[in-house]
């Protein structure tokens, strides 16, 4: 055989040869298979049936978007504002420092430890429990006069944390009649170190005012519970989101209430998110399945009154999208019954301590 030499005659002589059609590749067959199969399924079922699973999966892939939403938000967040954090010196992991009981403090050594920790110590119920500090072996306080004692001890040798707990047992009179000025004082000391619980405090303090005291000032409430709320305070953080939207501040109700339900999916946080999804506010485009998921645990699961018209709204708009439910319901909630529960809620719950109406 002779093979040209000069590189264009080689291509020449390529181009000459008629290009033989090619056969399927296996993964072409397996996709013909899979969609012959998927129209044979589809065949199967009703109308109505193939719409049940046409809301399943967009429900379970706006769910999916929605965790990735928070978990960004999240990130963001603690990229700008380390959360405030201890390491328990037992188990040597990372507290966030989220709610007064996030750690169990000694007043002993005015040290703590994580509440797993404090568990494990303790031992099960109706075993005699620890009688000393695990920390430290100092023999617990008897009465509580020598609890307040110890308390008052770490508070002036600087543990915010106890300075925090002696403001607010003078706030509130425990072991005796309140002491507004030495509540302030110590709640201050606290805020100075920029302790997540005094901050709130103070800044329900500023909301209502407290005579001569303090002066009521909405303005200096939400720098605190700001402040708060960037520590990573969850109920700083479900504040300040019914706060700015009261003040029709949707974009910044709908990041703290992200923030507070990102902890511990709190009932009022999922309200907020619920009606911004609805309605499209707040930065959030209007997703009905998303608006259903946080009402419906703000409803049924939290209890929460309000919820339970905006859920009621929410089913409607989705029931008129597909006319196939027959009017009556969508998937699985009767009106009827939604409106029977909230009723009888009404009569027999009441709003925990923490509600407070948006």
């Amino acid at each position: 055989l002779h093979w040209p030499l000069h590189p264009h005659r080689l291509i020449s002589h390529i181009i000459v040869f008629p290009m033989m059609p090619s056969s399927p590749t296996h993964l072409e067959k397996l996709r013909e298979e899979i969609d012959a199969r998927k129209r044979y399924i589809t065949s199967l079922f009703s109308a109505k049936d193939r719409q049940q699973i046409a809301d399943n999966n967009e429900e379970e892939y706006e769910l999916i978007m929605e965790k990735q939403r928070i978990d960004s938000v999240v990130r963001e967040h603690e990229a700008i504002h380390p959360p405030n954090t201890e390491e328990c010196p037992i188990c040597l992991e990372t507290i966030k420092i989220t709610s007064p009981t996030s750690m169990t403090y000694f007043g002993c050594c005015g040290n703590g430890c994580c509440n797993k920790c404090w568990e494990v110590t303790q031992g099960d119920e109706g075993v005699d429990r620890m009688p000393t500090c695990p920390l430290c072996r100092a023999d617990f306080p008897r009465t509580d006069e020598e609890g307040a004692h110890l308390i008052e001890q770490r508070a002036n040798a600087g543990r915010s944390w106890a300075q925090a707990e002696l403001g607010l047992c003078y706030l509130e009179g425990n072991g005796g009649y309140p002491d507004l000025v030495e509540a302030l004082k110590w709640l201050q000391l606290a805020a100075g170190q920029r302790n997540p619980y005094a901050l709130y405090i103070l800044a329900e303090i500023h909301i209502e005012g407290m005579g001569d005291l303090v002066e009521q000032s909405d303005t200096k409430a939400r720098s605190l519970m700001k402040e708060s709320a960037n520590l990573g305070f969850l109920e700083a953080q479900v504040r300040l989101g019914v706060m700015y939207r009261g003040l029709v501040d949707m974009n910044r109700a709908a990041y703290y209430s992200t923030l507070a339900y990102s902890q511990d999916r709190h009932p009022l946080a999922g309200y907020v998110l619920g009606t911004s999804f609805l309605m499209g506010l707040g930065g959030l485009s209007k997703s009905l399945h998303r608006a259903k998921h946080y009402l419906e645990e703000a409803a049924v699961e939290g209890g929460y009154m309000p919820a339970y018209a905006d859920l009621e709204l929410t089913l409607a708009e989705l029931r008129k999208g597909h006319e196939l439910t027959g009017g009556k319901s969508y998937r699985g909630f009767s009106f009827s019954s939604i409106k029977w529960q909230a009723r009888n809620r009404m009569i027999s719950l009441r709003p925990p301590f923490w509600f407070h109406e948006p």
